[in-house]
């Protein structure tokens, strides 16, 4: 049960466009980012990025380290792409790919969607 749960919490995620792009950047990025580079990083406020980074840490897709740096005070909160989230890659790009197509349906892919989940249910149950 926890694992479909995992799941859900995965996808439900993984649904918003901008925690995509928080992904996106964090994946292309070759050092762990603070909340305020994300932020500039794809054009949204820094209080909606500390929310979507909240929403794929819970899902697991991003992890946090804290960063004294050699300073008094309060550390600084870097963020990563958590190693789940790499090896998610490749089904979020086919993804996301696939929910670009539907998209372009004239009722924004509700019929195609709903045939297709019903016949991955029938090949789960299988």
């Amino acid at each position: 049960m926890t694992e479909d749960k995992d799941v859900e919490q995965r996808h439900a995620a993984l649904a918003s466009q901008s925690r995509r792009a928080v992904l996106d950047l964090l994946a292309d990025s070759h050092e762990m980012l603070d909340a305020a580079a994300i932020a500039v990083g794809i054009g949204l406020h820094v209080t909606t990025v500390r929310f979507h980074l909240e929403q794929l840490e819970n899902a697991g897709l991003v992890r946090r380290e804290l960063s004294h740096g050699g300073r008094r005070g309060r550390p600084r909160v870097l963020f990563g792409i958590s190693a789940a989230a790499r090896s998610d890659e490749g089904h979020r790009q086919l993804a996301e790919v696939l929910a670009d197509a539907l998209s372009s349906d004239p009722d924004g892919g509700a019929t195609r969607a709903t045939a297709a989940g019903e016949r991955w249910a029938d090949v789960s149950a299988a």
